[in-house]
Parts: C-alpha cells; sequence; structure tokens
C-alpha cells in the first residue's frame, strides 16, 4: 500500500507538472512561413454588443458567443492581406509585414461602409499595410511605439503571448487599449475586463495544439461638456469595445495556427456608433 502511495503521489506529481506549457513563438519555424489575415473586415449581419456585465458575468453566454465565432466558417481567399513573420539575426525581435492583396467581390457592396472597405483594399493591394515589431525575448509585446495606437492593438491582438508558462485554466491580460475618449467628454463611469485564458490542450495530426480564448470589453458613460459649463447643455453618451474570440497555437512548432475574433463597438448618445469588424490570422498552407 505505502509503494501505491508514493506512485500514486509520484505520478500525480508528474502529471502537474507536465501540464504546464510554453506558448512561445519560434523563430526557426515562424521564418518563411505567411498568414492571411485581416484587421477590420465589416461584418455585415446584426451587431451584438452585449451588455457588459452579462459578457463578463455569464460564462455560459459568453462560451456560446465564442463558438459562434468558432463555427463561423472563414474562407481565407477572402483575408485581403498576407503577413510575413521575419525574425531578426539574434532572433529576439520579429518583424512582422503586411502586404494587400487583390480581391475580387462578388455582388455590389450592401452598405456604404462596405463599398469604402472595397475601395480601401483595391486602393492598397500590393503595398504594404503595417510594418511592426514584436519582441521575442520575453512576452511578444510590440515593440513599435511609434505606430499608431489602433495599429499596435490589432497586431498585439492577434500576436501577443503570454510570458510565462501556462496551465488550462490560467489567465493573463492582453496589452492593449481600446476605448480613447476625445476633448470634452467626461467619463462618470468606467470598467474594463481584459482576460485571455488556456481553455484546453488538444492532440492533433499538427501536434499538440493550445486552445486559447480571449474576452476584451471597455466601456464608459459620462456627458459632452460643453463650453458655457451649463449642466442643461451636457449631452449624455455611452460607448462599449469588445473583442470576442479564440485562438489555436501550435506548441511544439511555436506559431499560431489561426486566431478568430470579433471586434464590436456600440455608442449611444453624442458618442453615436455601431459597427461590427472581423479580425482574423489565419496559416497559408
Amino acid at each position: 500500500m505505502r509503494m501505491l502511495w508514493i506512485f500514486s503521489l509520484y505520478f500525480a506529481f508528474s502529471v502537474q507538472v507536465v501540464s504546464a506549457v510554453e506558448l512561445r513563438w519560434n523563430p526557426d519555424t515562424v521564418r518563411g512561413i505567411h498568414y492571411r489575415t485581416v484587421l477590420e473586415l465589416p461584418i455585415t449581419d446584426d451587431v451584438a454588443v452585449l451588455d457588459f456585465n452579462l459578457l463578463t458575468n455569464d460564462p455560459d453566454l459568453l462560451a456560446h458567443e465564442i463558438d459562434k465565432i468558432r463555427e463561423m466558417p472563414i474562407n481565407i481567399e477572402q483575408l485581403h492581406v498576407r503577413a510575413t513573420l521575419t525574425p531578426n539575426i539574434n532572433n529576439d525581435v520579429l518583424r512582422v509585414e503586411m502586404v494587400g492583396i487583390p480581391m475580387a467581390f462578388e455582388g455590389e457592396p450592401k452598405n456604404a461602409e462596405e463599398q469604402e472597405f472595397r475601395h480601401r483594399v483595391g486602393a492598397f493591394a500590393g503595398t504594404i499595410q503595417m510594418h511592426i515589431d514584436m519582441d521575442l525575448s520575453g512576452n511578444s509585446h510590440e515593440l513599435s511605439f511609434y505606430r499608431s495606437q489602433r495599429e499596435r492593438n490589432a497586431t498585439t491582438m492577434l500576436l501577443y503571448l503570454p510570458q510565462k508558462k501556462v496551465e488550462v485554466g490560467d489567465r493573463w491580460s492582453i496589452p492593449v487599449q481600446l476605448l480613447t475618449l476625445g476633448s470634452g467628454l467626461i467619463a462618470n463611469n468606467a470598467s474594463q475586463h481584459n482576460q485571455a485564458w488556456l481553455k484546453n490542450i488538444k492532440q492533433t495530426q499538427l501536434g499538440s495544439i493550445a486552445e486559447v480564448e480571449f474576452l476584451l470589453v471597455e466601456h464608459a458613460e459620462g456627458y459632452a461638456e460643453r463650453i458655457s459649463g451649463d449642466v442643461e447643455d451636457r449631452l449624455p453618451f455611452s460607448i462599449s469595445f469588445a473583442y470576442v474570440g479564440f485562438g489555436e497555437f501550435n506548441i511544439e512548432k511555436g506559431y499560431w495556427q489561426r486566431i478568430i475574433g470579433h471586434f464590436s463597438a456600440l455608442g449611444t448618445g453624442s458618442a453615436n456608433i455601431r459597427k461590427k469588424l472581423l479580425y482574423a490570422l489565419v496559416l497559408e498552407d
């Protein structure tokens, strides 16, 4: 019985140690691979910006939203940007270059936003749309401080990895800032929820795949201050940004197989906005 107890304790300890995995870009395997990606592709169905409290406090609702994104068919040919990842000579910086690809669209645009998007895709086909560096010595945070917050957010959401080993259930934050209020907008109340977590590790023909899920939500509400300072002239506003998604990271090869996420924005009052965008990074064969 004593031998059995010792063996069981050792086995349990061994399993616990093995279950921690490192999610880190591998410079040797990343070199030469290509992704098809899109950073702000308009989604024309109903904008599903859920209430902040519901999204962050109802696990079943969140799981349902992520499952809908996971099951959504993605046509890689409709991802109009090719991303090339190139480590530097010291393998401590990963340069990400995104180049537009010519696209052929079917049918007429459904609205002015889609028409503008098609025009933008055509205008930038064959040109470099983004050039940014990521740190490989630690947690792959972006190094291009001189880029716009919008560009830095996009690449960070798709490329960032936790700095330490993680187990199923572990959580970490993504260093992004989604919401910025313009001058004259005064926030009375603001909330932020920023988490990614390791949902599962599955064995596939491609190797061990870490399934990661994401929930980033930022909300602010208040009023637009007028020059007069008169309380009656204050216009109320409420705005929420949310990013919900999932990713599949190949642990042995050291790179993402794919990441799919929805970015939603809903604003009322003096911050009127309503849109839903697709973010995607899919490994090319």
